[in-house]
């Protein structure tokens, strides 16, 4: 497809997605259509809505294997930590995230995240870990998930783990996936 065909049918698709939020709008007053952009925050989201987020076309220059590792910030039932901002002209895919979270013994396992954050530390996307595999009689519990998370030049991953009972002991999580040069 040539540049100026991408065009055209970029410009015909816009026009009638308006045409059509126009007409949802008078045939279906109460049920407003709303668009949002990228930088919405789920917490302004009206129940009943979603938000879409769609990445913007880019030219990746190189793509190199990423990898980092980080022990989390913990205090009684939960252990939390911020990864890296990719920075300028960059873009990270994180594909897979493995912890360990320990605790007392006994603990039991509550809730965990990885979640897509602005620099702001408005949240834009969660993602749910379930355990993969525990042992709540020494309190250790190890997560090993396939995820999928573009995280854009100014965005970074939040990491939270939660003990539903007990006192953790420790937490630690790598990440891996790809990090982009973007052109």
């Amino acid at each position: 497809m040539t540049v100026r065909t991408k065009s055209a049918v970029l410009k015909t698709a816009a026009v009638a997605a308006c045409a059509l939020s126009i007409i949802a709008g008078t045939v279906f007053p109460s049920h407003l259509a709303i668009a949002r952009s990228a930088s919405s925050a789920i917490p302004n989201i009206a129940p009943g809505f979603s938000v879409v987020m769609a990445g913007q076309a880019a030219t990746v220059v190189s793509t190199v294997h990423y990898q980092a590792f980080g022990a989390l910030i913990c205090s009684f039932t939960n252990c939390q930590a911020d990864f890296p901002q990719p920075g300028a002209n960059r873009q990270l895919n994180v594909t897979r995230i493995s912890c360990y979270f320990g605790g007392t013994a006994g603990s039991t396992y509550s809730y965990r995240d990885i979640e897509l954050r602005k620099a702001t530390g408005a949240v834009l996307l969660a993602e749910h870990l379930p355990v993969d595999s525990s042992n709540a009689y020494d309190g250790i519990f190890l997560l090993n998930r396939a995820v999928d998370l573009q995280i854009a030049a100014s965005q970074h991953m939040h990491v939270a783990l939660i003990l539903e009972s007990g006192t953790v002991i420790g937490s630690n999580c790598s990440a891996t996936g790809t990090l982009s040069t973007l052109g």
